[in-house]
């Protein structure tokens, strides 16, 4: 279910997200198409615990109207900007994209259904 209209007039930013990263037989990473969300970014560094249990310094987070898959990809922008390549099916080649380290969500409350999702985020390689 999406979120409430008050959560979402507050996630006032676009976010190109590439979702569902699967590795190939080769080693090789594909995502699905990218496609734009709502949201709102926080550049805040954090410790934040990865599900492996190892921690990490997120270069901030981002407050969304929908799940995210951790080794997914957010990008502060639109598929039209200026910067965007031609061909944005690989995120790992735009600049400013941001890799999915861990992610959260939260009930609204007094509700069960309608969730707020947290998706923190590193810019550095692997």
């Amino acid at each position: 279910m999406a979120a409430p209209w008050y959560i979402r007039k507050n996630l006032a930013q676009t976010f190109v997200y590439w979702g569902n990263p699967t590795v190939g037989g080769t080693g090789t990473i594909t995502f699905d198409a990218p496609v734009e969300i709502s949201g709102r970014y926080e550049m805040k560094n954090e410790v934040v615990v990865e599900h492996s249990g190892e921690e990490r310094v997120a270069g901030g987070h981002a407050w969304l109207n929908q799940d995210t898959d951790v080794g997914g990809y957010l990008y502060l922008g639109s598929l039209t900007d200026s910067d965007m390549p031609s061909d944005p099916s690989d995120p790992r080649l735009i600049e400013g994209a941001m890799r999915i380290i861990v992610k959260a969500q939260f009930p609204r409350l007094g509700s069960s259904t309608e969730f707020l999702y947290r998706a923190h985020l590193n810019m550095d390689e692997e």
